[in-house]
């Protein structure tokens, strides 16, 4: 795979690893061309929202204008397709994605009948987001429908022309699903099948304005630049795309008009708000993100921690426009009142800096349930592990002035600790050492943890269990950051 960031000051740094083919013989490079998957969902989006900005189409709009026949036409709208709040079912899923039935051509309306063969999943406008490509061919058939060009031609003639994304095209073009764009590949026992060589694998028309779309890393890079930079939307309608609609349990996300999502990123020494396009991302600090993969699989989840991202990406979205402190207000009050619910508690505060330094808080419930105390910025409470980010800063700042290294193994300060000739400062940082809790989860509320504990003693204890004991992990390049995948 191969990932590039473009840096605020406009520097791009990329690195990749592997090759492009099981046999090793192509290495990745900024112009590898590669199937885009569901990334052309944001393209497709974005074609949708430069229409509304047009006046040719409402968000609100119902899609019984469109089509009169479809189940749930007059309640389903435009706004609903984009944030995967529908109801809709996905034609196509993981589960039956390698049926022989879909080695064929189909047009676009042959996809919406066989979502609604399946039945709805959910009713329209549901808080409940469910993950559809069904939401995307209606969207690219309204594209035409408005235009009375192909889906296509609109892409091409809005985005691909006009900022010169020389390796952006489309599967289905003659040359490219079996010439120019990288293949996938599937392992099984006796090595790895092209997915150009396996029958049954899915017709490229089965994912049109869903998927269809193939490019590289670098022409990403400057299709996010141009989003996030205001080039192909203005800020309002980015910040309308950055909106959050509807939770998806299923893939930890949390879906937002124009296939925008978040998800939120627990790191060492920080919490963080990522915003993802799909794959081409723009964070709080203003970097833009692309990434490919020679898979058509793409692994990795996102822990969810206590306090999840779903009203964040109002906040925090792109980082490149200021959010009026109200919307910023209003996403944080939805986001506490939820997860006071959601997890049972008592009540919760939150508060968040914006841009231009100004501080937005919010509470939900009170302190304790007999004397509805309310929360305010100045309410003590325990960090809890939020103590382990102060830490790792004294380390840092230990490395800067020299007196220890990153790489200095810990023998040095325990001689008697098992493997401490092999655990490094960093492997501590990033929770690579090998070494188990000392708590491990079910016996919190054992008596044994009221006594008064020093920190030998706690060592002593995670030593005395077997779990995680052999497994010491190399040394990585996250140092003392991690996030979120696994």
């Amino acid at each position: 795979m191969i990932m590039a960031v473009r840096l605020p000051d406009g520097t791009v740094v990329s690195g990749s690893s592997g090759t492009t083919d099981p046999a090793g013989e192509k290495t990745w490079s900024l112009d590898t061309q590669s199937a885009l998957g569901s990334v052309t969902k944001s393209f497709t989006a974005v074609v949708i929202m430069q229409l509304v900005e047009e006046g040719k189409l409402s968000l609100d709009d119902t899609i019984d204008a469109w089509f009169p026949d479809q189940p749930n036409a007059d309640k389903i709208t435009v706004r609903m397709l984009l944030s995967h709040t529908s109801g809709l079912a996905n034609y196509i899923s993981g589960d039956n994605s390698l049926e022989p039935r879909w080695a064929r051509e189909y047009t676009p309306m042959e996809l919406v009948a066989e979502a609604n063969r399946l039945g709805p999943v959910d009713e329209p406008g549901s808080s409940i987001a469910h993950y559809s490509n069904t939401n995307y061919i209606l969207l690219g058939l309204i594209v035409e429908a408005i235009t009375g060009n192909s889906w296509a031609e609109e892409v091409r003639s809005r985005i691909i022309e006009p900022l010169h994304l020389e390796h952006t095209t489309f599967a289905g073009e003659e040359g490219v699903w079996d010439g120019t764009m990288l293949p996938g590949y599937f392992k099984t026992p006796d090595g790895y099948i092209s997915t150009l060589e396996l029958p049954s694998y899915p017709h490229s028309s089965t994912s049109w304005a869903a998927g269809e779309m193939v490019s590289t890393v670098s022409d990403l890079l400057t299709f996010a630049t141009a989003l996030f930079d205001g080039k192909l939307v203005s800020q309002e309608t980015l910040a309308e795309m950055g909106t959050p609609l509807g939770k998806d349990p299923e893939n930890g996300v949390v879906w937002a008009s124009a296939a925008l999502r978040s998800r939120t990123c627990r790191a060492a020494s920080e919490w963080k708000v990522a915003f993802r396009a799909i794959a081409p991302s723009t964070s709080a600090s203003g970097n833009q993100v692309a990434g490919g993969n020679a898979s058509q699989h793409r692994g990795g989840r996102c822990h969810r921690p206590q306090l999840d991202g779903s009203g964040l990406s109002a906040l925090f979205a792109a980082g490149r426009w200021q959010p009026a402190p109200e919307d910023a207000g209003a996403a944080m009050q939805g986001l506490l009142d939820d997860q006071v619910k959601e997890q049972g508690i008592t009540g919760m505060i939150m508060a968040a800096r914006l841009p231009d330094g100004s501080v937005v808080s919010r509470s939900s419930g009170a302190t304790d349930p007999v004397t509805k105390t309310p929360w305010t910025m100045d309410t003590v409470s325990a960090l809890g592990s939020v103590t382990k980010s102060y830490t790792a800063v004294v380390i840092m700042q230990l490395v800067q002035e020299g007196k220890l290294s990153l790489d200095d193994t810990i023998d040095k300060w325990f001689p008697d600790q098992p493997n401490a000739d092999k655990i490094t400062v960093r492997m501590l940082l990033s929770h690579t050492s090998g070494l188990g809790g000392f708590i491990p989860a079910g016996n919190e509320r054992d008596p044994k943890w009221s006594d008064e504990w020093a920190p030998m003693d706690l060592v002593a204890e995670a030593n005395r269990l077997v779990l995680w004991t052999n497994r010491v992990v190399a040394p990585t390049i996250q140092t003392q950051i991690t996030c979120c995948w696994e």
